[in-house]
């Protein structure tokens, strides 16, 4: 193997991509050096916009799930996610790459816990969670509830959008019955049907965290 100051970005990705070469465990080794602490800033930061401590996760222990799940995706299937990296030659385009992949598998750890958190908190902590976030961040969180349920809403199609509305004016911005019942299109809301719809989707809520119980 060459001297680690004269292998490129090319020539490393293509040794962490061949398990049968004889640079392999030498070419990841040499990854972990250049790359492995930028991930972990990157995860970090991600994982303070989410105030994960708010979350009842210990921080310190999130992250390091989160790079181990960031290496794991890197090495399966013959490093075929760093294969997929096309600019080679561009140093600063990779870590841009990484970023992104970084904020992903982060993003999608962290939706995991928040399915869970919403159903389990009382609301009103949930509420004041949401006031310490991020506009950026708290608009992730409504598109992952919203999300959620249309993908659990199978081919049912008809109230599907009726009901999200409902769950967020109840769940997320603290209306009261009456004052959804104010609003025009909610007008000749039927009896217990804001009740049957909130149990209905904090049970998709539910089953969607329960890998995590």
């Amino acid at each position: 193997m060459k001297d680690s100051k004269d292998i490129t970005l090319e020539v490393l990705l293509e040794y962490c991509s061949n398990r049968k070469s004889p640079n392999w465990e030498k070419g990841w080794r040499l990854f972990l050096q250049k790359y492995k602490m930028y991930i972990y800033k990157v995860v970090s930061k991600r994982c303070t916009a989410w105030n994960v401590s708010r979350l009842n996760l210990q921080f310190s222990d999130v992250v390091n799930d989160i790079v181990t799940e960031i290496f794991i995706l890197f090495v399966e299937n013959d490093a075929k996610i760093l294969q997929s990296f096309r600019a080679r030659d561009n140093e600063r385009m990779f870590l841009a790459w990484l970023a992104t992949v970084s904020n992903r598998v982060t993003t999608r750890y962290l939706q995991r816990y928040f399915s869970k958190a919403i159903v389990d908190e009382e609301m009103e902590d949930f509420r004041d969670y949401l006031k310490g976030l991020e506009s950026n961040t708290r608009w992730e969180l409504y598109e992952t509830i919203v999300e959620k349920i249309r993908s659990a809403s199978g081919g049912r199609k008809r109230k599907v959008e009726r009901d999200i509305h409902l769950f967020m004016l109840y769940n997320w911005a603290d209306f009261s019955e009456p004052m959804i019942r104010s609003l025009p299109v909610f007008q000749d809301l039927g009896n217990r049907v804001l009740d049957n719809v909130i149990n209905r989707i904090r049970k998709i809520l539910r089953a969607s965290s329960s890998d995590l119980v």
